[in-house]
Parts: C-alpha cells; structure tokens; sequence
C-alpha cells in the first residue's frame, strides 16, 4: 500500500495529474506527471501542485509575459499585440 495520498486524476490549474513518476527529490517527495489543458506533459512535485505554486506546464507565464506588456511604451513605440 503506497504511503502517499494518491493524487491520481485531481486537477490543480491547467494540470491533470495522470500518474506518479518513479522520480523523487532529496527529501523523498514523489514527482506527478501531468497533462496540461494546451497538451504539454511534465513531472511535478506533489506539494508545489497542491500549494498552488505549479499550475500549468509553463504556458501561464509564457502567456502572462505577452499579455503584461500590451499598451506599454517604449520611447515612440507602443506594444500592441
């Protein structure tokens, strides 16, 4: 009997938890592999999933960056896509 709470199937975010991985940091945390609403997979740490520190593969903070920087000016420029 596994001595962790299976995280099978919850979703944290964009993430759809699928498995746990064989993978494990210093402190023995079992690493989760995950697949994102835009369809990327990754491996993340149980805790950072239900703490809410990892919610997407990435594609939130690729996304945010473009989108933060509408209607921002540069000199004469000014971003607008």
């Amino acid at each position: 009997m596994p001595r962790y709470k299976d995280e099978t199937g919850n979703k944290y975010g964009k993430l759809t938890v699928l498995y746990p991985t064989d993978k494990r940091n210093s402190k023995r945390e079992i690493f989760w592999h995950c697949k994102c609403d835009c369809g990327n997979e990754c491996d993340v740490l149980g805790r950072l999933l239900r703490n809410g520190n990892t919610r997407s593969c990435g594609c939130l903070r690729i996304g945010s960056k473009t989108l933060d920087e509408i209607g921002n000016r540069y000199g004469k420029l000014t971003v607008i896509s």
